[in-house]
């Protein structure tokens, strides 16, 4: 650039200095005030004004940068987009070019040019970045930036492409001729930021600031068609309050006779608009959907899921029994399998363990599911049959208003002892009040294997001994909690059934002709120890009846009657105690006690019999429903055995009876999901704006939804139903401007592989081998992805290298009951192998992490090696031998008392379990927090604690699979709609791969214990929700941290609504399945939940 070159300047231009650096060469730079003016300033702003007027304080707060805005992808590649940055940095982006001036992002500045070249700042960008600086800045940006930089200087000015809009900055400087001269040479320009700020008090800064008015003339020289005001509002610099330049600067626009549009200022943010933004926002516009969503999730399990009706009606009719008893001795063994007391059981190392004496009456007991121990216990007491649905109260148990024997026994017995599960005091709380006689202890520390079993056994045998009792109910514990914590192979299970054996030997003793014991399970439990559903391991428990008076071949006892369902348990009591059956009672009583009763007299034992049915049909009467009514019309039985055929077939039809459907409920249900999902695909299919919602009609249609839902009888599911229209109608409404997006292949791909992912939740199958299935659907996104980059080979690379570690990955698991024998996982067998891992993870993340933050590094690598420790202490308590049925001498049916004393032997080299489960968790989650309290990495967090809460293998799945997911994936703008089901498919492989299957028996309680000292209700009951859910938590959580847009978020939540909304519509035409709650059910549960923490999570994640 060239210019008139003043008089007495000796230069080869006018605005270069001899010595290689810029000037001002007008006058009115070098009007600079003296030193004693410097002063006066300084005593001004010391003893007048230090700080902005009271009612520009609020502005004058630091406001964060939200780098995250810069993310956003700019759609038109001729599209140039500036963003203020705060003070004189602005962010230019054209094309793939990414321009920064005069970054600052340090919390103070200095007016000595600092506020532009911020070294701190500097420093923090890449070493190889390219800088375009003043003439005489080259030297300073090396020697005190980066050697790497590629640093141009400015001598003049340079031509740019035609298709890049011209831009002009400026730093600090007074107004002066030399715009005039700019604008006449190179102008005009496209896009202008000028300082407005920093100019009072105007004696001192005139000569170095432009004032307001000075910037509009600024404006007009140059040129400009439109201008950004800059160099205020980010720092208190001098006296002006803060928002006045913008104030002013738009009077003097309009006294020249401008239009204010052309100069215009970036509005200021306040300190709550900058934590708004700085704190990305809430997805607010999730939270209608959300609302309609859970209308229709209450609306469809309210009419799906119904528990029975339960009648408060009590029986006074007695079964008359001439050689009753006087006293009961019920013992429950929670989780007593019928074949750790079968004698003829030879299969594992737990058979043949108990002593079955002459006077021993055992029979296996078949339990209904769901197999927990409060509904178990209601079936044992009433006869009833909780619904599935009621397994949700096992963790919170209320009082039990049905007629049961126990209640009946409290009519004539007074002295009534109880010892064990605190469970039935809450079931009981009216019958067990006496706390002299009432001992319960707490049922959840599931690894506690003596306490509540030496209490009992404290506490019972002085009563036995006294004879001073009535009743006594004992529940005992350790063999449940052993299954818990080791399994039923684990040689803890051996020793715990010997010691159950020998107790039962004990009260035996004290047992005289008088007195009933009965000693029964309330469920069994699986290989892995577990319970709650249907498999034949979880429903097979015992039931053994003992009196010195009974005699096998007097009972007509065989191997024939050794089975039966555990409702036959309440009458059977009733009868042997002389008191009347419970009055919804749909059992039988076990034909071997009529049979001795009566003396084997056959007219006899069908009378009784005929009482018993009689009270079944009673029942199937008062009960409320009219699809079994013709159950009581069945005539009178001519002999015992339709006498017994007709309570069996009364039994089975009830079973399928008592789980009746609210249709309507139901379709309203889904006709709201339905709606919630039309709104999620039209937010992705469709761009729109949000209008002002049109609440007139659509609240009038809400209106008269209530009023027409008056008319009804079930009026509130109505009103219910109606306002979720409403609300659906109102976010519709609010959309303008309706304009079809075109996706691209990748939309396509994803929406159809979605939708081809939901079809098959139609069969059972695919549920059944859903672990097989979402690899597929995953790999073949990869595959897709792959193909389409074929043109970048690193992209490829990392692409390649995620489908083999995933596919590695789903070699560990866990397999499902149906699932035999064509599923072998990979368990937590080995130790060794665990170790390895361990070692591998620490090493492989920490060098993730090595290039770009050697403290982040260091951190990485102890976090995950103290992480390691813990697991593998963990599995060492837990002996994590007790999962594998192979290859060990200790499960091929020869174990003997030498691996007992090999395992005491091991057992004897572990420090105390109160460190490892307790207090070293507590230290890793501290670690976590002091991490997070530097760092801010929310990410991390959750991945390391999430890692605490899984089995061993499932934490290094978790660790590894996680790290690699989040460093290969992009984070660009090139993230789709594949990247986000890629996602929501990678959360149901970390599920997998943890050891869960969509079954109640895959819940792995355990994790409610990690670090705690006693049990908490709603605590553990996060912490097993966190174990359970913890890859779908860290998928999503990964997902969010690309940063997506409305379009992607809403397609994440279409992507976990659309397979539930089939799986709902499955669960409604198959009600009827034989599988529905084996199969159906459970997984429809789990997405029920999964969608619920989706779309939650959404919702208050702040963007």
């Amino acid at each position: 650039m060239d210019s008139e070159i003043p008089p007495g300047f000796k230069g080869s231009k006018a605005h270069h200095h001899p010595k290689g650096y810029f000037i001002n060469p007008w006058p009115s730079f070098k009007n600079v005030a003296s030193f004693w003016s410097g002063f006066k300033l300084l005593r001004q702003m010391d003893f007048k004004r230090s700080k902005p007027p009271p009612e520009h304080e609020c502005e004058a707060k630091v406001c964060p940068v939200n780098f995250e805005i810069l993310k956003k992808k700019i759609d038109n590649d001729n599209e140039a987009r500036l963003t203020w940055l705060g003070h004189a940095s602005f962010l230019l982006q054209i094309k793939e070019a990414n321009i920064l001036f005069d970054p600052i992002f340090s919390d103070r500045c200095s007016l000595s040019h600092y506020d532009h070249m911020d070294l701190n700042t500097l420093k923090a960008l890449r070493p190889d970045t390219t800088y375009f600086v003043p003439l005489g800045n080259k030297s300073w940006i090396i020697n005190n930036v980066s050697k790497q930089a590629i640093v141009n200087e400015y001598t003049g000015y340079r031509s740019v492409p035609k298709d890049i809009p011209d831009n002009f900055d400026v730093n600090k400087l007074d107004y002066c001729p030399v715009f005039k001269e700019i604008g006449k040479q190179i102008g005009p320009f496209d896009l202008a930021c000028i300082p407005i700020g920093a100019y009072s008090p105007r004696w001192f800064m005139s000569p170095v600031h432009c004032a307001p008015e000075d910037s509009v003339c600024l404006h007009q020289d140059i040129k400009s068609k439109k201008s950004i005001g800059m160099h205020y509002g980010t720092f208190v610099l001098t006296d002006e309050p803060v928002e006045e330049p913008p104030v002013r600067l738009k009077s003097s626009m309009v006294e020249k006779g401008l239009d204010p549009k052309e100069f215009e200022c970036i509005k200021i943010v306040t300190d709550s608009q900058a934590k708004e933004i700085s704190d990305p926002r809430m997805q607010y516009w999730l939270f209608p959907i959300f609302a309609i969503l859970g209308i229709s999730l209450y609306l469809y399990s309210d009419g799906f899921l119904l528990s029975r009706t339960v009648l408060t009606n009590t029986n006074d009719k007695v079964i008359e029994n001439p050689k009753s008893f006087k006293k009961l001795v019920f013992v429950v063994i929670d989780a007593l399998r019928f074949d750790f007391m079968d004698p003829e059981a030879k299969q594992y190392p737990f058979n043949g363990l108990w002593d079955i004496e002459e006077n021993d009456i055992l029979f296996e007991m078949i339990a209904d599911p769901p197999t927990t121990t409060a509904q178990r216990l209601k079936g044992m007491l009433t006869g009833g049959l909780p619904t599935f649905i009621d397994a949700s109260s096992n963790f919170e148990s209320s009082m039990l208003d049905e007629d049961n024997w126990l209640y009946q026994l409290s009519l004539k017995k007074n002295s009534i002892y109880f010892f064990g599960d605190e469970t039935w005091v809450k079931l009981f709380p009216h019958i067990l009040n006496n706390s002299s006689r009432v001992f319960p202890f707490e049922s959840f520390k599931l690894f506690d294997l003596h306490t509540v079993d030496n209490g009992i056994n404290n506490l019972i045998f002085p009563v036995l001994e006294s004879n001073n009792y009535d009743v006594i109910v004992a529940h005992y514990l350790g063999i449940d909690h052993c299954g818990h914590k080791y399994g039923p192979l684990h040689p803890s299970m051996v020793s715990k059934i010997q010691e159950m054996n020998n107790v039962i030997k004990k009260i035996k003793s004290y047992i005289d002709n008088d007195t009933l014991l009965v000693v029964a399970g309330d469920h069994g439990m699986t290989l892995n120890g577990d319970h709650g559903a249907d498999s034949h391991d979880e429903i097979s428990t015992a039931a053994l009846f003992y009196s010195p008076a009974f005699k096998r071949k007097v009972l007509n006892y065989n191997d024939n009657r050794r089975s039966f369902p555990q409702v036959y348990l309440p009458p059977t009591i009733s009868y042997l105690m002389n008191i009347p059956i419970p009055y919804s009672n749909l059992g039988i009583i076990i034909d071997s006690f009529l049979s001795y009763t009566c003396d084997n007299v056959s007219d006899c034992i069908m009378n009784k019999c005929i009482e018993n049915l009689n009270q079944m049909k009673n029942y199937v009467k008062q009960y409320p429903s009219d699809e079994i009514n013709y159950l009581a019309e069945f005539p009178e039985p001519k002999d015992f055995s339709q006498c017994k055929e007709r309570g069996e077939f009364i039994l089975k039809e009830m079973g399928t009876a008592l789980t009746t459907f609210d249709d309507i409920s139901i379709v309203m249900g889904i006709i709201l999901m339905i709606f919630c999902t039309t709104v999620l695909l039209i937010i992705y299919i469709f761009q729109f704006e949000q209008n002002i919602f049109k609440w007139t009609w659509v609240l009038s249609l809400g209106a008269s939804g209530i009023f027409f839902a008056s008319i009804f009888k079930d009026y509130q599911k109505i009103v219910l139903f109606w306002i979720g229209i409403s609300l659906a109608l109102l976010y519709l409404a609010g959309f303008r401007g309706f304009k079809v997006d075109v996706k691209s292949a990748d939309g396509v791909f994803a929406v159809g592989l979605l939708l081809v992912q939901s079809l098959g939740f139609l069969s059972n199958s695919f549920i059944i081998f859903e672990d097989r299935s979402i690899l597929y659907f995953f790999q073949s996104s990869i595959a897709f992805l792959y193909f389409k980059c074929c043109d970048n080979i690193n992209t490829m690379k990392k692409l390649f290298f995620i489908s083999i570690v995933v596919r590695l990955a789903s070699l560990f698991g866990a397999c499902r009951e149906e699932q035999y024998p064509y599923c072998n996982y990979l368990t937590n067998a080995n130790i060794s192998s665990i170790y390895l891992l361990a070692a591998f993870l620490t090493f492989a993340i920490s060098q993730i992490y090595l290039s770009k933050n050697r403290t982040k590094s260091l951190f990485t690598a102890f976090a995950v090696g103290l992480l390691c420790v813990i697991m593998i202490q963990t599995s060492l308590h837990s002996d994590v031998h007790s999962f594998q049925e192979q290859d060990n001498t200790f499960f091929n049916g020869t174990f003997t008392e030498h691996n007992v004393a090999s395992t005491d032997s091991l057992s004897s080299y572990k420090i105390d379990e109160t460190i490892w489960r307790v207090w070293l968790p507590r230290c890793y989650l501290l670690t976590l927090s002091l991490y997070l309290a530097f760092s801010k990495d929310w990410t991390t967090f959750w991945i390391y604690l999430l890692s605490l809460l899984q089995r061993p293998v499932g934490s290094m799945m978790v660790l590894g699979l996680s790290h690699l997911l989040h460093t290969i994936l992009p984070r660009d703008r090139k993230f789709s709609e594949v990247h986000a089901i890629l996602f929501s498919h990678f959360g149901f492989i970390l599920f997998l791969s943890t050891g869960h299957q969509t079954v109640l028996a895959s819940i792995q309680w355990e994790s409610a214990f990690i670090g705690m000292s006693s049990y908490n209700y709603y605590l553990a009951g996060l912490m097993v929700l966190l174990n359970t859910y913890a890859g779908h938590i860290i998928s999503l959580i990964l997902f969010i941290s690309r940063r997506p847009d409305k379009k992607l978020l809403s397609f994440y939540c279409f992507a976990q609504l659309l397979p539930f909304l089939f799986m709902s519509l499955t669960n409604y035409f198959l009600k009827r399945h034989l599988m529905i709650w084996k199969i159906f059910v459970p997984r429809w549960m789990f997405q029920f939940c999964l969608l619920s923490l989706t779309f939650l999570m959404t919702a208050i994640n702040r963007k």
